[in-house]
């Protein structure tokens, strides 16, 4: 399993998502599953990975959260 979590440069959520992940990871029994902090730093690349939105978590290279009608976009969730 390859998790990520996709943030733009200095996301103010990225450390609250990493722990909120970290715990939920740990909760379900996979506390030996890592995941790697990514930076993402423009529209192409936004688009290129399907990033909606900072934070986004991406599980094998998909979100799991994601809306059918969102659109990868560049930038800060809100």
């Amino acid at each position: 399993m390859n998790i990520e979590v996709l943030v733009v440069p200095d996301c103010p959520s990225e450390e609250p998502a990493a722990d909120l992940l970290r715990r939920a990871l740990d909760d379900i029994g996979l506390r030996d599953i890592g995941f790697a902090t990514r930076v993402v730093t423009g529209q192409e690349e936004a688009e290129r990975i399907g990033f909606t939105s900072s934070p986004t978590i991406l599980v094998d290279g998909r979100d799991p959260f994601a809306e059918p009608e969102g659109q990868p976009r560049y930038g800060r969730n809100g």
